[in-house]
């Protein structure tokens, strides 16, 4: 089959029920056809700001985006359309590819928007965020493109400049060995919070300890949960370590 056919056609079969399950596979929750907004640099806090349509689209009206499936993996993982397209099938949905020639290979590793914010690095994404540069009285002050306001206080209207803020990718891939020594630190420091509980399991003058001395239960669960975890640090390390590093040649 040409590629681009069966890429049109898994895309064609992408749709509500297929966006329901990845919303499930991001943990993101919807009660009522109502979620928190998942998009980044949207810190929402109000159930129902984003709602899950009919049609294979979920809506934010605070931030007035809306997406599909495809354009959510494409946005958590860091993927363009066609890799979006067969992370979806497969990794999501569970399919196999059809016959095509295999997806197309990264320049760097598949380190997801989940593995990344594993180890302590949030909002690996590009996103938005609002800097604070003064406040108002008047609400309806004009103010240059690319400011707004927003209410702070009961008599006060805090002015805001939206700015954009680079993504760890965008750092992966123009300084690879900076953001691989932060993955390299980062994942060693969440392995070793999961070793520093096994260590306190067996330690009665700990929390832990005490607890898994009353409660066997307790302490098997917590031991397998733990030894869970940094089994899933040493995936995320082998594919940091197969991040290449260009060698630079003396001028």
């Amino acid at each position: 089959m040409n590629k681009l056919d069966a890429i049109n056609d898994m895309k064609r079969q992408i749709g509500q029920r297929e966006l329901e399950q990845t919303l499930a596979y991001y943990n993101i929750h919807v009660t009522h056809k109502r979620m928190l907004c998942p998009f980044p640099g949207h810190n929402d806090r109000h159930l129902g700001n984003c709602v899950l349509g009919d049609r294979g689209y979920i809506r934010g009206f605070s931030c007035n985006r809306s997406a599909n499936a495809i354009d959510l993996v494409m946005m958590f993982e860091n993927l363009q359309y066609i890799q979006a397209v067969e992370f979806i099938w497969t990794t999501i949905l569970g399919r196999s590819l059809p016959e095509y020639d295999r997806p197309e290979k990264r320049k760097y590793p598949v380190l997801s928007v989940k593995d990344l914010e594993f180890i302590g690095i949030g909002f690996p994404s590009a996103r938005y965020v609002k800097n604070y540069v003064n406040c108002a009285d008047d609400k309806n002050e004009e103010l240059p493109d690319g400011y707004f306001v927003d209410r702070d206080g009961l008599e006060e209207f805090g002015i805001y400049r939206q700015e954009r803020s680079n993504s760890f990718y965008e750092l992966l891939e123009n300084d690879p060995v900076t953001a691989k020594g932060i993955l390299v630190g980062k994942c060693r420091d969440t392995a070793e919070q999961f070793q520093q509980v096994l260590v306190e399991l067996d330690n009665p003058w700990t929390e832990y300890g005490r607890s898994a001395a009353r409660d066997p239960v307790f302490k098997k669960d917590v031991r397998d949960y733990c030894l869970a975890q940094i089994r899933k640090c040493d995936a995320i390390m082998n594919k940091i370590k197969t991040i290449q590093i260009a060698r630079r040649t003396a001028s």
